[in-house]
């Protein structure tokens, strides 16, 4: 996987890099370090999630290793008049309005080298997987839910209470990916 110095900070990118990628993780990578926001803008099919992704996480894992150096380091830390290292790395936050669009993102994810913890956010009517209470949707499959649980009906929601018999590792995994593992 080609590694490129974009403003700096070294970047996994998983193909070859356009000169209009650079430029997009370069952006990208200017914003975060001058702690800024940044409006970017590209046409369809050039690669803004996966440029998004390589170079907010090629980021982050450089922050941690400066962080953790800076840790570690006794003559930094003995000495006064050395500038002031972070002491933390911040967390990224990835947001999309969709599931298809949060879908296309952990495929994305998937072709580079960066494994971050993530957490897929969705509600009951995309991860129920109780096959009679799933086939409804909004106040019905809420109202099936609640009665499934209070009666004991419910064997995921069993599991859960008893201590997650059986838990899912759900890190990069979409929701589809996710509903099939606890199947």
């Amino acid at each position: 996987m080609p590694t490129y110095d974009v403003g700096g900070i070294p970047v996994d990118f998983p193909y070859p890099a356009y000169e209009c990628q650079l430029a997009y993780m370069s952006s990208v990578i200017k914003a975060l370090e001058e702690g800024s926001n940044a409006l970017l803008e590209s046409p369809t099919g050039t690669g803004k999630t996966l440029c998004l992704l390589c170079a907010a996480l090629g980021w982050r894992r450089y922050r941690q290793q400066q962080v953790t150096e800076a840790r570690m380091s006794w003559e930094r830390q003995a000495d006064p008049g050395a500038t002031s290292a972070p002491l933390s790395c911040p967390k990224i936050w990835y947001a999309s309005r969709t599931h298809s669009q949060l879908k296309q993102v952990v495929a994305e994810l998937k072709k580079t080298s960066y494994r971050p913890w993530s957490v897929v956010l969705g509600s009951r009517e995309h991860f129920c997987v109780h096959t009679s209470v799933s086939r409804y949707t909004g106040a019905r499959q809420n109202a099936m839910c609640k009665r499934a649980r209070d009666e004991n009906r419910c064997p995921f929601y069993k599991g859960f209470r008893m201590g997650g018999q059986g838990k899912v590792n759900t890190s990069m995994l979409d929701i589809e990916e996710i509903t099939q593992a606890c199947k």
